[in-house]
């Protein structure tokens, strides 16, 4: 038996990931010269839980809690605009994009981490915070130019960037490369629709 390394994300659709690129062009501009790596647009997720390895076998039981949650949470609407660093702009090493969303991403997130929990996978510690990540400073970058990128980070503003309705969410697996992830989607469950007759 092996183990595999798997988190649970949504997508999003064809407009925004092209409307994602166009941000992170121009942040690429802005931050030109500066130690990031940059998160290849179709590797961007709305990340819901980050399991790590798991033995292949406990798959099953994964898809099927995906699939009973998300048979009693209805496809909702999220906003995209603005973008920040984590921890904080004095010492950036995430580059995310902000999300606004309804309480049924919330919702979703919540019985996701109880149900995961409750069957032995391994419980998150921080708090939920909707974001997406399109960049990470490198770990060894020197300090001065950490402080640079956080200067410009500050200053660049982004507005809104685009609205879109997630209906599936989706388990990935995730082989690490020496020259980055490499995502592979092994189970989808789709959220289901109110106004359905």
């Amino acid at each position: 038996m092996s183990d595999i390394r798997v988190f649970i994300a949504f997508d999003f659709s064809e407009d925004i990931y092209s409307a994602l690129d166009r941000i992170t062009i121009d942040l690429k501009k802005q931050l030109e010269g500066l130690p990031i790596r940059w998160v290849p647009i179709h590797n961007i997720h709305l990340t819901i839980k980050f399991l790590g390895n798991i033995p292949s076998n406990e798959l099953d039981k994964l898809n099927n809690l995906l699939f009973e949650i998300s048979n009693t949470i209805p496809s909702f609407k999220i906003s995209l605009f603005g973008s920040g660093t984590f921890p904080s702009y004095q010492r950036p090493r995430v580059i995310w994009i902000g999300l606004k969303s309804p309480p049924a991403l919330e919702e979703f997130q919540r019985q996701l981490e109880e149900r995961t929990s409750s069957q032995g996978f391994q419980a998150e510690k921080r708090k939920f915070s909707p974001h997406i990540t399109i960049g990470r400073v490198a770990k060894n970058a020197p300090k001065m130019e950490i402080t640079e990128i956080g200067r410009r980070l500050e200053n660049f503003k982004i507005g809104l960037i685009g609205t879109d309705c997630l209906s599936q969410v989706h388990i990935y697996q995730s082989d690490l490369k020496p020259d980055g992830p490499v995502y592979k989607k092994l189970y989808t469950a789709s959220l289901f629709k109110e106004n359905r007759n």
